[in-house]
């Protein structure tokens, strides 16, 4: 007889845990490929399956990349006196589709416009999103 119940229990125990894996992966697999993850408790999705999102060019013009890198380079520490430096061109590569805004510190007079070694700041910014793409010091 104890052999009996203990058989009965084990295959309880199977059974039950055969039923909690199923429910488990229902839950985490769906007919959509969405998921829970049970650790975190956040539902993940496709990106591209968002409706009514925004599809413009979030730096649409010169005006707004200069305002995003302006915010960049006053937030740089550790570099000098880069918040210092104007602005001195603002680039926009056509087949990148990113703008390249440019300050640098003019060492001589106004008719003298040399720059010095090391002296110009270049933030990268993407049209599309407004990442940063990259940062850069250049001669």
């Amino acid at each position: 007889m104890k052999v009996l119940k203990s058989k009965k229990r084990c295959k309880s125990v199977i059974l039950a845990t055969i039923f909690v894996f199923a429910l488990l992966y229902a839950a985490v697999v769906d007919a959509d490929d969405t998921y829970i993850d049970f650790k975190c408790g956040v539902k993940w999705f496709e990106w591209e399956d968002l409706h009514d999102t925004y599809n413009g060019a979030v730096i649409p013009d010169a005006e707004t990349a200069i305002e995003v890198a302006d915010i960049i380079r006053f937030h740089m520490t550790g570099l000098g006196n880069v918040k210092s430096w104007p602005l001195q061109q603002v680039f926009y590569d056509i087949e990148e589709h990113v703008w390249i805004i440019s300050y640098w510190k003019d060492e001589g007079g106004e008719s003298d416009r040399t720059v010095s070694t090391s002296m110009c700041l270049n933030i990268a910014v993407r049209e599309s999103d407004g990442c940063i793409v990259t940062i850069w010091f250049d001669e």
